[in-house]
This record gives structure tokens, sequence and C-alpha cells, in this order.
């Protein structure tokens, strides 16, 4: 027999012996239940990068229209304070942008920007 042979044959082997360990059957020896409850995101991520400012608030207040209403679909927030909501988290997060874009702009002229929106 060659070389080449004898290892195929050694390989077959193998394989046959890892399927045969595959098929034995695995059992659970508990169940237990599992409560899923889904939740629509309260908080978005944001790319800015290159935006003006107006551009970069326009996004916002979209962005927290949807964090507000899902934080309200949640029932994490009551509904009548949905416009509040909404006012608070722009003005929060274009303040953040506008203390941390300061910041960047003397260190570093075109780094990336991200935005967080989360309901406040």
């Amino acid at each position: 027999m060659s070389a080449k042979f004898t290892r195929q044959v050694a390989l077959g082997a193998v394989a046959a012996l890892a399927l045969s360990a595959i098929s034995v059957p695995i059992q659970a020896q508990e169940v237990s239940s599992l409560q899923v409850t889904a939740k629509a995101p309260t908080s978005i991520k944001v790319e800015v990068t290159g935006m003006k400012t107006p551009a970069v608030r326009h996004v916002v207040r979209i962005a927290a229209v949807q964090v507000c209403r899902n934080a309200v679909y949640n029932g994490e927030l009551d509904y009548f304070d949905n416009e509040w909501c909404q006012g608070a988290t722009t003005d929060v997060t274009m303040s953040q942008y506008r203390r941390a874009h300061a910041q960047r702009a003397q260190q570093f002229a075109s780094a990336p920007e991200m935005l967080v929106i989360a309901t406040r």
C-alpha cells in the first residue's frame, strides 16, 4: 500500500469515529422557563462626521422623536411627556455635541464624531 492510500484510510477511520461520537443524542437534564421581554431601543448612535450644526440638529431631532416614542411604547415614559422628552433629549444632546465638537476641533481637525441619543 502506498503512503497516500494509508493516510486516506486513517483519515476515513477518524472521520467515522467522529461521526459516531456526534450521533450520540444529548438529553437535557432540566428544562427551565425562559421569559423574554421585547423592548424598543431608547438610545441610538448617530454618525455626524462632516455635518454642519444645523444638519446635526435635524438628525438629533429625528432620533429624539424615535427614542422618546420607544420609551412611551415600552411604558418607561407617560404619553403626555413625549413632547417634553423630545425637547429635553434634543437640547441635552446638542449641548454635549457643542462641548465635544469644540474640544475636538482644537485637537483633531477631521476626527470622526459619533453621538448617542438617549432618552433623558
